[in-house]
C-alpha cells in the first residue's frame, strides 16, 4: 500500500505561523484512504477522498487525494495438474497485482489458450479438454499477461464396446474402444492391442475375432497402463448335417456309423459337441450314443441327431434282408442224407447268419428228383444222387441262393435169405442178401461183400457159395457199409 505525507501549519490573523500546535487529521473515507496522526495517508483501496487538518477547532480547506493502483503483474489460480480425461473442465481465476504485490480489485481478465485442443472461455477462464496436448493459459488485464501451463493427458481406464454378450459363431468380430475414465476414446496416442489367448480370440486394431470356443482377455496398452475385458466365444448351434452309408442294409445285426457335423449361426463347424441320437423305429434299427446303427428287423427307420435343442434332418434307412446262404437249421444233421425219407429243415440266411424274415420260395433243382422240399424249407430225401447235380434253392425278393443236396443211403442192417435148396458137396448155390437204411428202405446200388468163417470147408465168390467139406457147418457173412448179416449153412451129400 502506498503512503503519502501531509503537513499543516497554523496561521494567526496576520498570516504568521503559529508553532507548537497539535494537528488532527481527517479522511472523508478512511476505507479508501486512512490518515495517521502524523499526517501520513495510506491507500486502502482505489478511490477519491478529501483530507482535512483541524487545529484548535479550525479546519483547513480540503485537499483531494485519489488512490488508483496500476497493474504490474497477473496471478492465475486453479488446478493445473494434468487432465486425465477429455471433456473435463477446469476453472481458473486471475488477480491483478500492483507493484507492491497487492491485489487490485475490480479488474476483469481476458482469457486465451495457445492450443486449440484446450479451448478456454475468454470471459470466464474455464477450459474444456478437447484433445491431448499442452497449452499455455493466458490472462490479460490492462495489457499485462499472466500465464499458466496446462496439459491434457488422457489415461486409459476401460474398454468400451457397442455389443455385449458372447460371440456365437466363429470369425465373428467385436470392436473395442480404449477410453478414459469418462468414456472418451483415447485420442492421438499409440494403442497397443493384444489377446491373452490369440488361439481363442485374435485382436487387431481394436477388433477382436472369434477363433475357437473359450474365453480370452482383450487388452489395450497406452503408455504404461493396460486395461482388459473378458470375451467369450461360445458357438450357438444353428444346424446339423448327418452323413453315412444309407444304402439298403441286407442283413440283421449289421452296423453302420453315422457322422454328425454341427454348424454354428454362420455355418462354421462346431468341434467337440456330442449329439443325442434317436431312431424313429428302434424295432427295425437301433442307434447308440456314438451314432452307430444296428439293423434288427426288416423295415424302415429314420435317424435324427439333436444338440442344444436343434435337430438334424432325418437320415433314412431301410433294412431288407438278402438271402446269402442256405443251410440246415440249428440242430439238424449236415452233410449227406443217409436214408430215403430222411428229412431236414433248411434255413435261408442273410450275410450275418440271421434267418430270412420274409417270404421265401423253396424248390429243388437238378437232373433227377433225389429229394423234394416243402414251402417251409423242409427237405426229404427220395433216392440216391448217383452223381446227379441236385440243389435246394431259396428265393426271396428276386435273390436265389442254393445248396447242394447229396443223398447216399447207408446200410444199417443186412438180411441174408434162407436158400431154397440144400447145399451139396462141390455144388454151387446162389445166395441173396438185402441191405436196409435207417428208414428200412432197401439200399440201392451198393455192393455186398461176402465171406465165410471156414474157407477150407466152403467158399463164396460174390454171392455164389461152394461146399468143400462134407458135413461141415459154415457161417456166411454179407457186409454193406458197416452193417452185416449172417447165416449158418451145412454142406451135405
Amino acid at each position: 500500500m502506498q503512503q503519502r505525507k501531509f503537513t499543516a501549519r497554523a496561521k494567526d490573523p496576520d498570516g504568521f505561523d503559529i508553532t507548537g500546535k497539535t494537528v488532527t487529521w481527517r479522511s472523508s473515507d478512511p476505507l479508501t484512504a486512512s490518515i495517521a496522526a502524523d499526517g501520513t495517508a495510506t491507500a486502502e483501496k482505489n478511490g477519491k477522498v478529501t483530507v482535512k487538518a483541524l487545529i484548535d477547532g479550525v479546519e483547513s480547506l480540503p485537499v483531494d487525494l485519489e488512490t488508483q493502483q496500476v497493474t504490474r503483474s497477473i496471478e492465475i489460480a486453479g488446478d493445473n495438474t494434468p487432465v486425465p480425461a477429455l471433456n473435463r473442465k477446469r476453472k481458473f481465476t486471475a488477480r491483478a497485482k500492483d507493484e507492491n504485490g497487492f491485489d487490485i480489485e475490480g479488474k476483469t481478465a481476458s482469457w486465451s489458450s495457445t492450443n486449440t485442443a484446450v479451448p478456454i472461455d475468454p470471459a470466464t477462464g474455464e477450459i474444456t479438454a478437447k484433445g491431448n496436448g499442452t497449452s499455455t493459459v493466458k490472462a490479460s488485464i490492462d495489457g499485462i499477461e499472466g500465464t499458466l501451463s496446462l496439459t491434457v493427458d488422457q489415461v486409459v481406464e476401460r474398454l468400451l464396446s457397442a455389443d455385449t454378450g458372447k460371440l456365437k459363431a466363429l470369425n465373428r468380430t467385436r470392436s473395442f474402444t480404449a477410453a478414459d475414465a469418462d468414456g472418451n476414446p483415447i485420442s492421438g496416442k499409440t494403442i497397443t492391442w493384444s489377446s491373452s489367448d490369440s488361439a481363442t480370440i485374435s485382436v487387431s486394431g481394436g477388433v477382436a475375432a472369434a477363433r475357437k470356443n473359450g474365453t480370452a482377455r482383450v487388452r489395450a496398452t497406452v503408455g504404461a497402463t493396460t486395461v482388459e475385458s473378458d470375451l467369450t466365444v461360445e458357438q450357438e448351434v444353428r444346424s446339423m448335417e448327418l452323413s453315412g452309408d444309407t444304402s439298403k442294409i441286407p442283413s440283421f445285426n449289421a452296423k453302420r456309423k453315422i457322422t454328425a457335423i454341427v454348424r454354428d449361426l454362420d455355418g462354421y463347424v462346431i468341434e467337440g459337441r456330442t449329439p443325442s441320437w434317436t431312431s424313429s423305429n428302434p424295432v427295425n434299427l437301433t442307434v447308440d450314443a456314438a451314432g452307430e446303427v444296428t439293423s434288427k428287423k426288416n423295415g424302415t427307420a429314420s435317424i435324427t441327431a439333436t444338440v442344444d435343442g436343434v435337430s438334424s434332418a432325418p437320415l433314412n434307412f431301410e433294412v431288407s434282408q438278402v438271402v446269402a446262404s442256405v443251410e440246415p437249421a440249428a440242430g439238424e444233421t449236415s452233410g449227406k442224407f443217409r436214408s430215403k425219407g430222411e428229412t431236414r429243415q433248411y434255413m435261408a440266411k442273410d450275410a450275418g447268419g440271421s434267418p430270412i424274415e420274409k417270404l421265401v420260395t423253396w424248390r429243388v433243382t437238378g437232373d433227377t428228383p433225389v429229394a423234394n422240399v416243402d414251402s417251409s424249407g423242409r427237405v426229404t430225401a427220395r433216392q440216391n444222387k448217383r452223381g446227379k447235380a441236385t440243389s435246394v434253392t431259396a428265393t426271396a425278393d428276386g435273390t436265389t441262393v442254393s445248396s447242394d443236396i447229396d443223398v447216399e443211403q447207408v446200410a444199417v442192417s443186412v438180411v441174408i435169405q434162407e436158400p431154397s435148396k440144400s447145399l451139396r458137396l462141390d455144388k454151387t448155390l446162389a445166395l441173396q442178401a438185402t441191405a436196409y437204411d435207417a428208414n428200412n428202405n432197401v439200399v440201392e446200388d451198393k455192393p455186398i461183400a461176402w465171406s465165410v468163417d471156414n474157407p477150407l470147408a466152403a467158399s463164396v465168390v460174390n454171392n455164389v457159395f461152394t461146399g468143400r467139406l462134407l458135413d461141415a457147418r459154415v457161417r456166411v457173412t454179407a457186409r454193406v457199409d458197416n452193417a452185416m448179416g449172417t447165416i449158418d449153412l451145412t454142406v451135405g451129400r
